[in-house]
């Protein structure tokens, strides 16, 4: 049996939204895979009890404070590798806390795209294009975004929202803008991801001792990783957006929620 880790930061409202989380994977992560959850959050007694009820012994609940945006965000790595002494599993997969499973996850979800590197990230839905005659035929019914992703292409060398500024540690050089993938949605084998988290942490207190903020916070340091060392990519199934039409025939697993769907939402 296959064991996973997810961890995930929810201060102020996003406890709502990792509590959805959390219920859709209960009904959704195959029983063949073993699974603890991690919770980094200002407000551990607001978990609900059937929450508690169903995960018993595998939820770890770790208060933290919360801060202004985009703080809690920036912090993720630190977190992670803060609490890497209570994690024993095979895999560690990050996931935010406004996700949902819409699709069934099963073990060879996770081993399979890890047969050739130890780290997957998902392709930002945002930016992904399917490649040859579909993206052809995507241009000709979008061509607002062909015409952007040319400008953008060549401003930046490549479509993504890249760190272009040499003080940070994220920066990306403009040769290794190749794949732009999102901060919602990594995983891999536990050691590895620990590995990288170490590393980010470090960059990001670097930028912060020099005042300096990466343009994308924690993603723009995750695509200097995904830069500058051999991940594996994968479509965005894991980091699913059902507005982008660029993502037509991709099966969902995980969906990005859209927070403001149901009430006026504003980061606080």
């Amino acid at each position: 049996m296959a064991s996973l880790t997810i961890f995930s930061i929810a201060t102020g409202r996003y406890l709502d939204f990792w509590t959805r989380m959390v219920t859709s994977g209960i009904e959704m992560i195959d029983e063949s895979i073993d699974v603890d959850w991690i919770l980094m959050t200002d407000k551990p007694l607001e978990i609900p009890k059937e929450i508690h009820q169903k995960l018993g012994g595998r939820l770890q609940a770790v208060q933290i404070a919360h801060e202004r945006w985009p703080f809690p965000t920036l912090k993720r790595y630190k977190y992670l590798v803060s609490a890497s002494q209570s994690i024993n599993s095979d895999y560690l997969m990050h996931l935010d806390a406004d996700m949902v499973f819409v699709g069934p996850v099963k073990d060879a979800d996770l081993d399979l795209p890890l047969i050739e590197n130890d780290i997957a990230c998902v392709l930002h839905p945002g930016f992904y294009r399917p490649s040859g005659l579909k993206l052809a035929k995507f241009y000709l019914a979008n061509y607002k975004v062909m015409l952007s992703d040319i400008l953008l292409l060549l401003q930046f060398g490549n479509i993504g929202t890249w760190e272009t500024n040499k003080n940070s540690s994220a920066f990306v050089h403009r040769s290794q803008r190749k794949s732009y993938v999102c901060g919602g949605c990594w995983f891999g084998r536990t050691t590895k991801i620990l590995e990288m988290a170490s590393s980010l942490a470090q960059n990001i207190e670097f930028d912060f001792e020099n005042d300096f903020i990466a343009k994308f916070h924690d993603e723009s340091h995750l695509n200097s990783f995904v830069a500058a060392n051999k991940v594996q990519l994968l479509p965005p199934e894991f980091c699913f957006e059902p507005n982008y039409p660029q993502l037509k025939g991709l099966t969902a697993k995980i969906i990005a929620v859209d927070k403001n769907a149901d009430t006026e939402w504003l980061r606080q």
